[in-house]
């Protein structure tokens, strides 16, 4: 529904449990009392420029704002207008101190500006990997599974990496069965909780006295060269988990700092 006269004033104002076909425009207008808009799907990014509301306004979450354009002529106009609607609606909460739905509206114009097609390869790439990982920020449980998903690959890479190189079957031969499975479980963890201590110039070194103790039994087998490849890989997922934990804690931070 669209309103027409400018600076309406609106006493309590519900709205739950519908579904908004087309343009929901209330720009100008100046809600007095509390607003809710729980479990509402908004066809249409709703329109509030210039509008005043009431601290206690509520909205349903993203999944409830359909982000696809009605047809692709149309596409570019509709997620600029979806842009501008979020990032008013993200001020507004701002301005009220309402830290999660300010959240939940950053998230939505950054995802409306990922889907322009004007918007930069490398931006919508950043854009993407920030969704992937933590929802915009909003995730704890994202940020989680990111970091599984990202060092079980790695762990997967070394595992790989050792067979490729024939080193299984001499620890096989020489270690037992579990030897190598459980070194690389061990070197995937020191990347974790050690980075870049295979940068130290005694953990790659054919003598014993400045050998350092490294958990990847088949590193001492590997020739310099094969040392550097798996060097280039370990300091990936070092960096990788780094900058994963740095989001995880501000997602944390986020999630429960003062609204």
């Amino acid at each position: 529904k669209s309103f027409n006269q400018k600076h309406d004033t609106f006493p309590e104002f519900s709205f739950t449990n519908n579904t908004l076909y087309g343009e929901f425009d209330v720009s100008n207008r100046i809600f007095t009392d509390s607003t809710s808009f729980e479990n509402t799907k908004f066809q249409f990014p709703p329109k509030f420029h210039g509008a005043q509301l009431h601290p206690n306004t509520s909205f349903p979450d993203p999944t409830f704002f359909n982000l696809t354009a009605p047809d692709k002529e149309s596409a570019n106009k509709f997620y600029r207008d979806a842009e501008s609607s979020f990032r008013v609606l993200r001020h507004a909460m701002e301005g009220h101190r309402s830290k999660h739905e300010e959240a939940k509206f950053f998230g939505l114009e950054l995802e409306s500006r990922r889907l322009h097609s004007k918007t930069s390869s490398s931006e919508k790439m950043f854009s993407w990997l920030y969704k992937t990982t933590s929802n915009y920020g909003q995730s704890i449980g994202m940020c989680l599974r990111a970091l599984a998903i990202w060092n079980l690959s790695f762990f997967i890479a070394y595992f790989v990496s050792g067979t490729m190189l024939n080193y299984y079957r001499v620890v096989l031969d020489t270690k037992g069965y579990f030897s190598y499975p459980f070194h690389t479980v061990m070197f995937t963890l020191e990347q974790i909780f050690r980075p870049f201590q295979i940068w130290h110039p005694s953990y790659f070194s054919n003598s014993e006295e400045t050998k350092d103790t490294t958990q990847m039994i088949w590193i001492d087998n590997l020739s310099f060269e094969s040392f550097q490849f798996i060097k280039l890989i370990a300091t990936t997922q070092s960096v990788g988990t780094a900058v994963l934990f740095a989001l995880l804690l501000i997602v944390i931070r986020r999630k429960f700092q003062l609204s």
